[in-house]
């Protein structure tokens, strides 16, 4: 039996699909995986983080939420993070997702 399945979510990364990073390149990167269908959002973090990653990190939980989508963060493979990065974690885990309207029966 298998446990876990191939995921079908959209994948996107903050560098070009295909690419190698280039040397001007940040420490980090953010890959943000969505399964619209569930209405949930992963977003991930990894490297050395800087005010650009929490910038990053910060408009791609606001995007979700905006969507009305569940969003889970994955801060496991950050090697450091700046200050900023409680602020983002708290706006992810605390602020509830927007109401979504519910379909008019009738």
């Amino acid at each position: 039996m298998r446990r876990f399945v191939p995921s079908r979510g959209e994948l996107r990364l903050n560098e070009p699909e295909g690419r190698e990073p280039s040397a001007d390149a940040p420490p980090w990167r953010l890959t943000v995986r969505r399964w619209p269908a569930l209405g949930r959002t992963r977003v991930a973090l990894a490297g050395d983080a800087d005010s650009d990653a929490v910038e990053a990190l910060t408009r791609a939980i606001e995007q979700a939420r905006e969507r009305g989508d569940a969003v889970s963060l994955d801060l496991g493979e950050l090697t450091s993070c700046p200050p900023g990065l409680a602020a983002s974690y708290r706006a992810a885990r605390l602020t509830p997702p927007p109401p979504q309207e519910s379909p008019r029966t009738g």
